[in-house]
């Protein structure tokens, strides 16, 4: 149940109107026999992304794969020492998995703000170009031994490149952010104290991430 436009009430009125509409449903399903059904509540606004928060929880029911998503983020976050780790779904930005410690509406704005540069950047450095280069390796004129002729370069500058960029002044926060496939990108918040100067290490563990994450939408 989504309660909208909450940001024009006062905190006390706010939790008034919650708990009415709470009580109000709990009744109706009373009545048709469904006192037992469970329900979720989220109080949205448009002036924030608790919008893109709730509808992420419903998405996030509908999928059988989720708890392997979120196990294999846990052990991420607890491998490279991570904040905080979003699965997005890029065009939507609603995150579809995150790893088990708790979710703060200010890192999720920022690792939904970013999710918009990378759509903003997608035509230039995304799949788009990857599918680009693979068109033109097929189109290449195979040798004599049937293999394609190759021009030096490579399906490598086609290749997703990570990011890690300061986001808080104090210079002790990161984004890191890669895409998965053409849908999917994660986004990692990394903290003081934590291996953001390891980038080595992130990095091996975000391949094996990425190669486990699409074994399992392929299973």
């Amino acid at each position: 149940v989504f309660i909208h436009k909450i940001d024009g009430l006062s905190e006390e009125y706010k939790y008034e109107t919650f708990r009415e509409v709470r009580q109000r449903v709990q009744d109706e399903l009373s009545d048709l026999d469904h006192g037992d059904r469970s329900v979720s509540y989220y109080q949205t606004s448009i002036f924030d992304h608790s919008v893109f928060e709730a509808m992420s929880k419903v998405v996030q029911r509908l999928l059988p794969q989720l708890p392997a998503m979120e196990a294999l983020l846990n052990k991420l976050c607890s491998s490279c020492r991570i904040q905080k780790a979003y699965l997005f779904d890029t065009m939507s930005k609603i995150y579809v998995a995150t790893d088990a410690s708790p979710t703060f509406l200010r890192d999720y704005e920022v690792c939904s703000d970013y999710v918009d540069v990378i759509v903003d950047i997608k035509q230039i450095y995304g799949w788009h170009h990857r599918h680009n280069s693979q068109e033109a390796a097929d189109s290449r004129p195979a040798s004599e031994d049937g293999s394609s002729q190759d021009d030096g370069q490579g399906s490598a500058g086609a290749e997703i490149g990570e990011s890690i960029v300061t986001y808080d002044r104090s210079g002790d926060t990161y984004i890191y952010a890669r895409e998965i496939n053409d849908h999917l990108s994660l986004l990692c918040v990394i903290g003081k104290g934590s291996s953001a100067d390891k980038r080595v290490l992130i990095d091996y563990n975000v391949g094996i991430l990425h190669d486990a994450l699409l074994q399992v939408f392929r299973v």
